[in-house]
């Protein structure tokens, strides 16, 4: 048994009984202890057959760790214990073909997409890699499983025509600030709705996104647009509330079903103006697929969106035939 694994398992621990810091200051003193001693693995009910909650416990601590979000690590746990409490055995029983029939029955039952099993198949294994790197089992099972392929998602954006006429169909300065702001910067709701004023360097006409998807922070950008509106909403507010967009009725931060409930809202003013189904995440696609067909490269346009990898980001031109053409026509016409 690895000190790092027993750390590990510590801090699941610890982390029951008290706070974050206090944790810490035990975790520093173990280290300075542990340094004097071997340490040798005695068998305990972690690794009895069917102990499953116990091991995963340590397993989503771990994650923890990585700074993996909270949403995320309850997506893990749910997924993990449906799975483990379906096939009915212990973690270190399960063969691939275990794998392999709970997936097909799981999408047979739900009726789910690929993509859908694809990121369940993707959970297990990452389990079960983590079980093999510290030492529980030897062979991970799910490496016989065959990656689950599903169509790319299809991204629609909106023509700048739709955006333009979204921007006319505003009749507050919020309402103006929220269609500039998420086009100009390409942001997840989720992360507009946590950004604070603070946040906003007025001087470089930038916008610090402070742990954006997967604990990952980045810097994003106000067009002349987002500037003017964003700042005429700030200057409008009479509360006092640190969040850079505020529930009207509350003065607190505003949710993400509020911002999509406002955007509807101003699509219905004129519904027969556009063709796009347009979600506050469509914003998001419309920055990358316009930046995309401006000739802005692919690696900075990943950088600008918070991607962790590229792969994710070629989605946006591989489904918008306007940017291939734009491309052949500068690098080959």
């Amino acid at each position: 048994m690895s000190y790092e694994r027993m750390r590990i398992e510590m801090l699941a621990e610890l982390s029951q009984r008290m706070d974050t810091e206090s944790a810490s200051i035990v975790l520093q003193i173990m280290d300075t202890v542990a340094n004097r001693y071997e340490i040798s693995t005695k068998e305990t009910a972690l690794s009895v057959p069917g102990s499953f909650p116990e091991i995963l416990k340590v397993f989503i601590s771990s994650k923890a760790v990585e700074n993996v979000s909270m949403k995320t690590l309850a997506f893990y746990k749910t997924t993990l214990l449906n799975f483990l409490q379906t096939v009915q055995k212990s973690f270190m029983n399960i063969t691939a073909n275990d794998i392999r029939v709970y997936l097909f029955n799981y999408r047979e039952q739900r009726h789910v997409k690929g993509s859908t099993v694809e990121n369940i198949r993707s959970i297990i294994n990452s389990f079960y890699t983590w079980l093999v790197d510290e030492e529980y089992i030897d062979k991970n099972p799910c490496t016989k499983v065959q990656v689950i392929r599903s169509e790319p998602p299809q991204r629609h954006a909106m023509t700048l025509l739709e955006l333009e006429k979204l921007r006319q169909l505003c009749e507050t300065k919020q309402e103006k600030a929220t269609v500039d702001f998420l086009y100009s910067t390409g942001c997840r709701v989720s992360e507009m709705c946590n950004m604070k004023k603070s946040d906003v360097d007025w001087t470089e006409k930038t916008v610090t996104v402070r742990r954006g998807k997967g604990g990952k922070s980045r810097i994003t950008y106000l067009n002349p647009e987002a500037v003017v509106s964003l700042s005429s909403y700030i200057n409008s507010r009479t509360d006092d509330c640190e969040y850079l967009f505020t529930s009207n009725r509350f003065a607190r931060k505003m949710s993400v079903r509020s911002v999509e409930v406002g955007i509807d809202k101003i699509i219905a003013r004129a519904p027969e103006c556009f063709t796009t189904h347009i979600t506050p995440h469509v914003f998001r696609h419309t920055a990358a697929t316009t930046a995309l067909r401006n000739g802005m490269p692919i690696d900075q346009v990943k950088r600008f969106l918070g991607h962790s990898k590229v792969t994710t980001t070629l989605i946006y031109a591989a489904t918008d035939d306007s940017i291939v053409k734009a491309m052949h026509q500068r690098c080959v016409g």
